[in-house]
């Protein structure tokens, strides 16, 4: 009983004589547009509330000043609880409770001006805030219109209390003005501390990051010109570097590279080493007249290109990208005339590696210093290893290298009696290297190399982890014409054939086949640079895959799906290369030195003399 009197009694609270008659249609219109409309707009605040904590966490809001990240937030969770607000005016509307709906209005006038204030302290007095006034002037004739009963109610209650209150009038004015009063200006000064913080910040901001860092080859140099090389050596080892024992999580000041050498140390020194060579090479370029205008004019588009895209993954602006990954002083401006630096030093250099041309006598000469350089070997082995673990004993270590030594002894036995090194491998490895190179070094090789080994030689060479026993067949210059391909590499072949039939669909260029390695391969080697295999060697890669590539009746534009141990490869064949394989060794690697020397002549002696302002680097 006293529950139902309880319940009866808040019943009439909330009730009044005007909930009795019925709102017009309208208003109830307006009710169903409002939960529309707000339900439409929660999801979306609720991703913009998602991307700015993401933004926060990785770190793209360093550039703002705290009072605008925590303004940002408030801003969000105001609009949160407006959206929510009315949707409930809404219901109420729709159900007719027209003193709810009024007594709602109290809460829709604090959110809206709340909202108001974020909206300034953000973006300032304009057109934004025409939505809350609005509001707040719909609200107002809503109230009135929806339950004129609380305004009766407000004058009844006013004058039963006007004679006990008339004493205290003048000090409770007193009391409300000042509390008014103290809202006002706290509103005022949140304001204006806000706007005059992040005014203040931006413009230090800009100031240090355009203050001379560094003087290079006579010119000075920025902050955030400097940050830029930082942030690129940074980059590199935040994301590789804890096999090198650097933990982006932690400041590089604070960890120690060597001894007396911090990472932060580390990286400035490679930055500026860096950025030395490419001003140095970058003014020779602009002594010499050289017009680097269209590499530039497109590394600034492909670099901008890139960081619009990353940027957008992680909902960022490019500015807040950039600060991001190369620190807090970094704008567009100077990230476009470091990439615009670097692309006409680039562009020089290859200008002059281009320029350079030699004749037979030249590439002869360079075969002569060093013919095996030029040469390829072929050689038959059978592998024996240990397979003992790390933590193996040095005794069982030694028993397994004899056991290892002698099965490979077991082997040449074996082929001295008339049997193929295939037959007699056992649990060995066999393999024919028909061109294996000098490039990497070994026992065996250096053995196949030398210059009175003649074809039936044999011998047991030892490696880390075991020994092999090694036949030699024959040695020759790399007389062939190595040749370009683009492939794009896939786990099955019904995946292959699609994509290749793709490719036929349409223009079947090479632009087209490089575009799909670029999205569908996943050799992570090639796929970059869409699926470009160029100048091949024989012997580099495995059988299937150098089969059809070395085909003499190869053409250009031949394509073909092939089976390799790494999966299928769709083939795309560019072309084959004039000179022979030596030749074109030859002539890059005559290039290569006078290219460094070049390099050398314009770089040694330039210095980088730091500035003041390089502390704020890093």
């Amino acid at each position: 009983h006293a529950l139902d009197e309880t319940t009866a009694t808040i019943a009439a609270e909330f009730t009044s004589p005007a909930d009795k008659k019925r709102l017009p249609v309208v208003l109830r219109v307006f009710g169903v547009l409002l939960i529309v409309g707000s339900g439409v707009a929660l999801p979306v605040i609720a991703k913009t509330m998602y991307q700015a904590v993401t933004m926060f966490d990785a770190g793209a809001m360093r550039g703002e000043g705290i009072s605008t990240i925590v303004v940002t937030f408030v801003n969000l969770a105001v609009l949160v609880a407006l959206a929510v607000t009315l949707i409930v005016f809404g219901v109420r509307l729709i159900r007719n409770q027209r003193r709810w709906a009024a007594l709602l209005s109290y809460g829709l006038y604090v959110l809206l001006l709340a909202g108001a204030l974020c909206s300034i302290m953000l973006a300032g007095i304009g057109y934004e805030l025409i939505p809350y006034g609005v509001g707040f002037a719909v609200t107002v004739a809503l109230q009135s219109y929806l339950d004129p009963s609380l305004l009766e109610e407000r004058r009844a209650h006013r004058k039963a209390r006007e004679a006990e209150e008339k004493a205290k009038e003048r000090r409770s004015t007193r009391i409300y003005t000042a509390v008014i009063v103290a809202f006002v200006l706290l509103g005022v000064v949140l304001f204006a501390s806000g706007r005059i913080q992040a005014s203040n910040e931006a413009k230090e901001t800009a100031r240090i990051g355009a203050e001379s860092a560094v003087t290079i080859d006579g010119e000075d140099f920025s902050v955030n010109d400097v940050a830029y090389y930082y942030g690129s050596i940074y980059n590199t080892f935040a994301n590789n570097g804890s096999s090198f024992g650097f933990d982006s999580s932690k400041s590089a000041r604070e960890q120690q590279y060597t001894e007396g050498k911090t990472w932060h140390d580390y990286f400035l020194e490679s930055a500026l080493d860096y950025m030395k060579e490419s001003v140095a090479v970058a003014h020779a370029a602009e002594a010499a007249g050289f017009d680097g205008a269209e590499q530039m004019d497109s590394a600034e588009q492909s670099n901008l290109s890139m960081v619009d895209l990353y940027a957008s993954y992680s909902g960022a602006t490019r500015a807040q990208y950039l600060t991001a990954m190369f620190g807090k002083y970094m704008t567009e401006e100077a990230f476009v005339r470091c990439v615009r630096r670097n692309a006409l030093a680039s562009a020089y250099q290859q200008s002059y590696s281009d320029s350079l041309t030699y004749s037979a006598a030249d590439l002869q000469a360079a075969y002569d210093e060093d013919p095996d350089a030029y040469c390829s070997v072929d050689i038959e082995y059978v592998s024996f290893t240990t397979g003992l673990s790390s933590d193996a004993t040095d005794a069982e270590k030694s028993a397994a290298m004899e056991e290892a030594k002698a099965k490979a002894e077991a082997v040449l036995a074996a082929y001295a009696e008339g049997r193929s090194f295939e037959e007699s491998a056992g649990d060995g490895t066999y393999t024919h290297l028909a061109h294996a190179d000098r490039s990497v070094t070994s026992d065996m090789l250096t053995w196949a190399f030398a210059a009175d080994r003649v074809a039936g030689d044999t011998t047991v060479a030892e490696q880390s982890n075991g020994y092999n026993a090694v036949l030699f067949h024959s040695r020759s210059r790399d007389d062939y014409h190595p040749v370009t391909v683009r492939h794009i590499l896939v786990e099955d072949e019904a995946t292959a054939e699609e994509i290749l039939a793709d490719f036929k669909a349409g223009d079947a260029t090479e632009s087209d086949f490089a575009a799909l390695a670029s999205t569908k391969s996943t050799d992570s080697g090639t796929a970059s640079n869409g699926g470009l295999v160029s100048n091949m060697r024989k012997g580099a890669y495995v059988q299937p895959f150098e089969d059809w590539c070395f085909d003499p009746g190869r053409q250009s534009g031949d394509t073909d799906i092939i089976k390799s141990e790494y999966g299928y490869h769709v083939m795309y064949f560019v072309e084959t290369n004039p000179l022979p394989y030596w030749e074109y060794k030859a002539t890059n690697t005559l290039k290569s030195s006078a290219v460094n020397d070049w390099y050398d002549a314009i770089t040694d002696g330039v210095t980088a003399k730091q500035l003041d302002a390089i502390e704020y680097v890093g």
